[in-house]
């Protein structure tokens, strides 16, 4: 049964294909569409104090 399956699939590149040229002509809901934060507040929790000079500034790393 699925030997008889797998014979009346179509191919995977032909899916593979179908499957990048519906993602391509979408936008990622998740990527940023405007150049630099939406939300200027979010950057200072990136940025350390003032006066750090030469150490990273970034609190996560």
């Amino acid at each position: 049964e699925e030997l008889e399956k797998l014979e009346r699939m179509e191919k995977a590149s032909t899916s593979c294909k179908e499957i990048l040229s519906n993602v391509e002509k979408r936008p990622d809901p998740l990527l940023q569409s405007t150049i630099g934060p939406l939300n200027p507040t979010w950057d200072r929790w990136f940025e350390g104090p003032p006066d750090s000079k030469g150490c990273c500034r970034c609190l996560i790393l």
